[in-house]
């Protein structure tokens, strides 16, 4: 009985880093580079959108990650808030791939 315990402990790890992996919608890896490229000048490098003065903060606003990832696509493909001063659509700047790369890259970077 305990060894079957002892390889469910080895096991458990990797069903939920596979499980992490498939929530993930895109290349976290070429999301890092649209995200500096595109998103860094207003939500930081850090993610902070300087403590959300400038952009949403996904370091410290837990309601925007945990928001689905069909939602967070609509918001960077639709924008946010004011044309001018919320977030802008992307929708004419990224591909759809590009979309869940960027999204990826941050769930993986600042998420929980």
């Amino acid at each position: 009985m305990l060894t079957i315990f002892r390889k469910l402990l080895l096991v458990l790890p990797l069903v939920s880093l596979s499980t992490m992996a498939a929530e993930l919608p895109g290349d976290p890896a070429a999301g890092e580079e649209i995200y500096i490229d595109v998103c860094e000048e207003c939500h930081q490098l850090d993610g902070t959108g300087e403590n959300g003065a400038t952009a949403g903060d996904f370091v410290n606003d837990k309601k925007i990650l945990s928001q689905s990832n069909e939602e967070l696509l609509q918001t960077i493909f639709d924008g946010k808030g004011d044309p001018i001063d919320g977030m802008p659509s992307m929708r004419d700047e990224l591909s759809d791939q590009e979309m869940k790369d960027v999204l990826s890259y941050i769930r993986q970077t600042f998420g929980s």
